[in-house]
């Protein structure tokens, strides 16, 4: 990636986390478990995408984790913005109290996180809407090394945890 690229985000973040979160309970919402139990890989939006990206991860662990991959390897930062961050209808109904954390910390979303230059983003939207897939952007990259979040007019230096394999493994 390079500093301006726009990153973006398919589809849309915490809905299997809040799902584990509303586990065992008989009043869990069925959208939000379907996309825990049952995710949809995006394989063909990443085909039509690959025309377009500069750099791509799939969002498994956790938007912050995740991201923060390409930024390490870009030597690069971002400044996300809370406000753009996408919410499935059932998400947004539901109102968690940890929203903001489960969107950017929780994972097994399993949706795209690529880098496109700006120029590039409607052509690359206009062809997910063909998949009726959203393609939301939600920050820009930053020649500023680090992840940030951008709530209003705070900004302040997240920390990029997510899920973490083998934890506790011997």
């Amino acid at each position: 990636a390079s500093a301006g690229d726009l990153i973006c985000v398919t589809g849309t973040l915490g809905d299997a986390a809040l799902a584990l979160q509303q586990l065992p309970s008989a009043t869990a919402d069925h959208s939000l478990r379907r996309r825990l139990d049952r995710p949809t890989p995006r394989v063909e939006a990443g085909q039509l995408l690959a025309e377009w990206s500069v750099a791509a991860i799939d969002v498994s662990d956790g938007l912050a984790a995740d991201l923060n991959h390409m930024l390490v390897a870009s030597q690069l930062g971002a400044e996300l913005r809370a406000d753009k961050l996408p919410q499935s209808p059932a998400f947004a109904s539901a109102a968690p109290e940890d929203a903001l954390a489960l969107q950017l910390h929780g994972g097994d979303d399993y949706e795209l996180c690529v880098c496109l230059r700006n120029d590039d983003f409607q052509a690359a939207q206009a062809r997910l809407a063909a998949l009726s897939l959203p393609l939301t952007g939600i920050s820009v990259i930053t020649a500023a090394p680090g992840l940030r979040l951008r709530e209003g007019n705070v900004v302040r230096a997240i920390e990029p945890h997510g899920y973490q394999h083998f934890v506790g493994q011997a």
